[in-house]
């Protein structure tokens, strides 16, 4: 049993130095060698070479099994120590993370980019490492992870000296060991200086884009085919746009120059000296107003030297050059005035004193004498002077202008409105008040300018677009009092007319025949309201003499869809009816019953068919009438019942 015990003693030492596969062959070989010992007793010499054959075998094999574990042991040492250096030497900060986000490895690099030492970093919590804003997010992904699963992403970490630090980190999970629990590598490349130099940039581009936002000027940039490609919202305002969607639709040479060889000079002197300073010219709005503006541009090329694209600066120098011209006005005004105002009273007693020896010698000279034709033209002259006299001092005084009705001035200087023949002139008004800013005197004298060669005149509110604008030159958007004349004789080309006109604020259309007048400020938003109501029914004519009276009747008739005529009494209602306007129903209110009824009979005896509606009267001339006070719909019904019988 001996050999047996020494055998069995040197497998349990090849598996403990060689393993389990070099013991196990080990242990079949001792079987076999104690088999042969057993029946090989008889056998001295056979069992001894047997035995020792095997013991060689089991030698020779225990001899290489352990040499290559050793091998092993040594390449695994070799390839760890590899690993180590590696990542003890990488460029890159590398850290682990066990499953309760505890740093259980850190390299140097990874305490290089934490600004602190390797040891302070081990066995530290990944927590301490990343700011409070942001420690909720980095939780989450920590608690996410997956084996296998690899995440890259920006991170701001948290240095010691509470710096940041910004990494662009390489995530993976893994198992240490079968059924074990999931740690975290985290490979980190220090970006620091580029997450600097972008927000750098992007606090840049913030100052610039407030700069290019709120600056007082427009700016823009635009391409050499005319195309706005950027403008901030000084420009847009500047130019009626609502917004940068609506620069899609404009074209510059097309839309905005009022003058088209004002672009092609500009962009002939860019191409030849590549930018330009303080240069004045005018623009179209998108509603159609003329602006001045004065431009600095330069032309940004690209590498083979061709135009990019254009980029410049627009203020809008309009009030600018209207202050100045007031003020050039004012001093022409004052130097006018000093004119006339050094004009001396001995001069008006001179006028006076050579027209009344002109006078006398008229009287004097007998029809016949060649000297008569002279002394004609010295009071002619004389009387040129005083009314060069008399513009003089009207220019150093000039009158003031206030809201004035367009058609009751019509109508109130009737008698002054005569055709060629003599017959009175054929008025079509609007149906509603025209007050139009200017002096009543200048505006009777427009009225007469105008009407001097006409068979008819009509009077109508107007809006006038930016299309509008364009076929017309000389015009301006805006609302207006259009005042026209029909009639075989030409248009009047006076200068005095297109004057007066242009001193009102408005403008004339020798081809239309007719003039613009704008209407007051106060009166225009309840006129565009008055237009933008659908088309009347039928028209009334409204006599009343209490002006509160007659404007809310006015309002009650209109709302209801009725066209309202005004007369403040019974001349005004007559002349309205003698100059051809037309009315379905006429209702009279004046304070005398016998002057509301014999008003009712003089209409009804022209226009028999007229409906006639008498408040507070009874009349034979009448229908119906109403009693005071009266509601609205009260008098919608009566007339209504009228007009359907």
């Amino acid at each position: 049993m001996t050999p047996f015990l020494s055998g069995f003693a040197a497998v349990i030492a090849a598996a403990a130095w060689a393993g389990f596969g070099p013991g196990l062959f080990a242990t079949a070989l001792v079987a076999i060698w104690c088999t042969v010992l057993l029946r090989a007793e008889n056998h001295q010499i056979t069992g001894i070479v047997i035995r020792c054959a095997i013991f060689s075998a089991e030698g020779i094999l225990l001899s290489i099994g352990s040499g290559r574990l050793r091998r092993a042991r040594r390449r695994a040492l070799e390839s760890r120590h590899w690993h180590r250096s590696l990542m003890e030497t990488s460029n890159e900060g590398i850290w682990v993370l066990d499953e309760d986000g505890e740093v259980v490895y850190a390299n140097p690099r990874m305490a290089e980019i934490l600004g602190c030492h390797p040891e302070d970093v081990s066995g530290r919590r990944m927590d301490e490492f990343f700011f409070p804003e942001e420690l909720s997010i980095e939780r989450i992904r920590f608690q996410n992870r997956r084996p296998g699963r690899r995440e890259q992403f920006d991170r701001r970490l948290r240095k010691k000296d509470g710096s940041e630090a910004w990494v662009l980190a390489c995530c993976s999970s893994f198992s240490g060991e079968p059924g074990g629990s999931n740690a975290v590598l985290a490979m980190m490349t220090d970006i620091t200086e580029r997450k600097l130099a972008e927000q750098a940039l992007r606090r840049s581009e913030e100052r610039f884009r407030g700069l290019f936002e709120n600056v007082l000027e427009g700016v823009y940039q635009s391409t050499p085919d005319g195309r706005i490609i950027a403008a901030n919202p000084m420009l847009l305002d500047m130019l009626g746009l609502a917004s940068e969607a609506e620069l899609n639709d404009v074209n510059i040479a097309r839309d905005l120059y009022i003058d088209a060889n004002v672009r092609k000079q500009l962009l002939d002197r860019l191409e030849r000296e590549g930018s330009f300073r303080n240069v004045e010219y005018q623009l179209r709005r998108r509603d159609g107003r003329t602006i001045s503006v004065r431009e600095n541009a330069r032309a940004i090329r690209d590498d083979s030297g061709r135009v990019a694209y254009y980029e410049g600066t627009l203020s809008d120098v309009t009030e600018l050059q209207e202050a100045e011209s007031a003020l050039q006005k004012a001093k022409d005004r004052e130097s006018v005035e000093t004119v006339a105002n050094s004009i001396p009273h001995e001069f008006r007693n001179f006028l006076t004193v050579v027209a009344g020896y002109s006078h006398l010698l008229l009287e004097d000279l007998p029809d016949s004498h060649r000297a008569r034709g002279s002394a004609l033209n010295i009071m002619k002259a004389v009387d040129e002077a005083s009314a060069l006299m008399a513009q003089l001092a009207a220019f150093s005084d000039p009158p003031e202008r206030v809201p004035v009705d367009l058609n009751h001035t019509l109508l109130a200087h009737e008698d002054h409105l005569k055709r060629a023949g003599g017959a009175p002139l054929k008025l079509s008004l609007f149906p509603w008040p025209l007050p139009v800013l200017a002096e009543r005197e200048q505006l009777r004298q427009i009225i007469a300018e105008l009407t001097r060669s006409a068979d008819e005149v009509r009077s109508e509110a107007v809006r006038a677009d930016t299309a509008f604008v364009r076929a017309h030159d000389g015009s301006r958007t805006g609302l207006f009092a259009r005042l026209s004349i029909r009639g075989a004789l030409p248009a009047p080309n006076c200068p005095r007319l297109e004057r007066s006109v242009l001193q009102c604020g408005g403008f004339a259309i020798p081809d239309e025949k007719a003039v613009y007048l704008p209407i007051a400020d106060d009166a225009a938003p309840l006129l565009v309201a008055r237009l933008s109501r659908p088309e009347p029914r039928e028209t009334v004519l409204l006599v009343e003499e209490e002006p509160l009276i007659r404007e809310v009747s006015r309002d009650l008739l209109e709302r209801q869809g009725y066209r309202v005529i005004l007369a403040a009494d019974g001349d005004e209602a007559q002349r309205i009816e003698r100059y051809g306007h037309t009315f379905d129903v006429m209702i009279a209110d004046l304070r005398s019953a016998d002057a509301t009824a014999e008003l009712a009979r003089k209409l009804r005896s022209a226009r028999p068919a007229l409906k006639v509606l008498l408040v507070g009267v009874r009349s034979d001339e009448s229908e119906t009438y109403l009693e005071k006070p009266f509601s609205a719909e009260a008098l919608s019904k009566q007339i209504r019942r009228m007009l359907d019988s």
